[in-house]
């Protein structure tokens, strides 16, 4: 079983808002991957990004800044 860790979970409702995220976090060395929206999440582009809590203020900073739309935030155990 996967371990759960302390996560900062950002889902998407296009799938290109997803990509450019995995773009500014490459850009800007924000640690992080896309995975599939978790279930308890809005649905979506059905791709959300997964990255450390601490990145949070930056992460969505860095969205508006760049004009990348997002549906949810989530900061939690997953």
């Amino acid at each position: 079983m996967r371990q759960k860790t302390h996560s900062l979970i950002i889902s998407f409702p296009t799938t290109a808002d997803a990509m450019a995220m995995e773009q500014i976090a490459k850009l800007y060395q924000i640690d992080g991957k896309l995975i599939p929206v978790p279930h308890f999440m809005s649905t979506g582009c059905g791709m959300a990004w997964k990255g450390l809590p601490d990145d949070q203020e930056k992460t969505i900073q860095l969205l508006k800044d760049k004009r990348v739309e997002w549906e949810e935030v989530e900061c939690l155990e997953y």
